[in-house]
C-alpha cells in the first residue's frame, strides 16, 4: 500500500473523529437542543429524558461518520483491512487529541457542578469526552461504513492486480494447464 494511501487513511479517520466531535459540540449547544430537553422533560423522567436528549443528538454524528467513511474510503487501491487499520488509527488519534484537550480544559475549570457523572457522560459541551453517545455513535458509524465497502474481487487478467497477486494467478494457471509434449 502506498504511504499516500496511508496518510489519507489516518487523515480521514483524524478529520472524522474532529468534525464529529465538533458537530456534537454544537449540536450541545444549540436551541434545539434545549427545545429538546424542554420537551422530553415534560413528557418522560428526568434521566430518560437526558438519554433520550444524548440518544438523538448521537444520530447526526452517526450518520456522519457512516458517510464519511464510505465515501473517503470506498476508491481504495489495495485490501480492506490495510485500509481500516489505517482509518482506525486516526480515529483513535483523534479521540486521544480531543480527551486530552478536553482534560485540560477540565482542570482548568472552576465549575465544579458541570463534574456529575451524567452530565460528562451525556452532554456534548462537556470535556473532557464531549458526550460518551457521540463517540460510541462515531465509532459505530465509522464501523458500519466500513462494513459496506465492498469486497475486491480477484480476477485473471486484471491489470489492478499487485505483483504478487499475478505471481499466483500465472501460477495457478499453469497447474491448471494439460501437459502436452511437443513433437
Amino acid at each position: 500500500m502506498n504511504g499516500h494511501r496511508r496518510a489519507s487513511a489516518l487523515i480521514s479517520g483524524f478529520m472524522l473523529y474532529s468534525t464529529g466531535m465538533l458537530m456534537s459540540t454544537a449540536l450541545g449547544a444549540s436551541v434545539f437542543d434545549r427545545l429538546l430537553l424542554d420537551g422530553l422533560n415534560q413528557v418522560l423522567p428526568f434521566t430518560t429524558a437526558v438519554l433520550a436528549r444524548a440518544g438523538l443528538t448521537a444520530l447526526p454524528v452517526l450518520a456522519l461518520a457512516l458517510i464519511w467513511t464510505w465515501l473517503s474510503l470506498r476508491h481504495r487501491q489495495r485490501s480492506r483491512a490495510q485500509i481500516t487499520m489505517w482509518h482506525l488509527l486516526g480515529l483513535c488519534l483523534g479521540m486521544s487529541a480531543w480527551v486530552g484537550a478536553g482534560l485540560v480544559m477540565m482542570a482548568l475549570e472552576n465549575d465544579q457542578a458541570r463534574w456529575s457523572a451524567l452530565s460528562l457522560l451525556t452532554k456534548a459541551d462537556t470535556p473532557p469526552l464531549h458526550g460518551a453517545q457521540n463517540i460510541v455513535a462515531l465509532w459505530l458509524g465509522s464501523w458500519l461504513g466500513l462494513r459496506l465497502l465492498p469486497r475486491r474481487e480477484v480476477k485473471e487478467g486484471n491489470e489492478a492486480l499487485s505483483p504478487r497477486a499475478r505471481v499466483k494467478s500465472s501460477a495457478a494457471h499453469q497447474a491448471r494447464a494439460p501437459l502436452t509434449k511437443s513433437v
